[in-house]
């Protein structure tokens, strides 16, 4: 268990270095794609909750022992996240829950697009759920502004601005439709 323990923690370590060279290219990004989802009205931010090796290797084996598995190590970490200086899991509504999660996914790609040069799809499913109507129009709006390809599910296409909007035009859009187990093109 020892040399488990010293090499969890040497690999503990690199992997906690790399977490927070990534977290600091990474917040600055998802601040920036919330602020504009947000249309500025709230701000955001990541706290990383480590789980240290703060202790000497001979307790560390006590607690796992006793416990029946690792208790301390970076598979262990969590990521807090805050929004207006709080706790989101437990101050944000159902909607704004859902935001946080899609600027968390546009702005890992929005980071990956930056460091690789290259576009991945973004893959939004049921985009609009738990969104009022302002946030739906302000996501919808964003997503049209974003260089690369969406795929994003809804059930209802007014709510995101594709059953009626004159600015998307059948090359920037295409609709389908699933019904009774077929995927059918919609008329542009």
């Amino acid at each position: 268990l020892r040399v488990y323990t010293r090499t969890l923690r040497e690999a503990g370590a690199q992997v906690s270095e790399a977490r927070a060279r990534f977290l600091a290219d990474f917040l600055p990004v998802f601040a920036d794609t919330a602020h504009k989802l947000w249309d500025g009205e709230l701000e955001v931010g990541l706290e990383l909750l480590e789980s240290c090796f703060d202790d000497s290797e001979d307790a560390m084996e006590r607690r796992d022992l006793a416990a029946a598995m690792t208790t301390r190590g970076p598979h262990r970490d969590d990521l807090k996240v805050l929004l207006d200086g709080h706790d989101a899991r437990i101050w944000a509504s159902q909607g704004q829950h859902r935001l946080l999660v899609i600027a968390l996914k546009i702005a890992l790609l929005e980071l990956a697009t930056r460091r690789r040069g290259a576009v991945p799809l973004l893959l939004l499913d049921d985009v609009s759920s738990e969104l009022d109507p302002q946030r739906s129009e302000i996501l919808s709006a964003y997503l049209r502004g974003r260089l690369g390809q969406v795929f994003a599910t809804t059930t209802n296409a007014a709510s995101v601005g594709l059953a009626t909007n004159p600015g998307l035009d059948s090359r920037e859009a295409k609709r389908f439709e699933v019904r009774d187990g077929e995927i059918k093109a919609c008329e542009a």
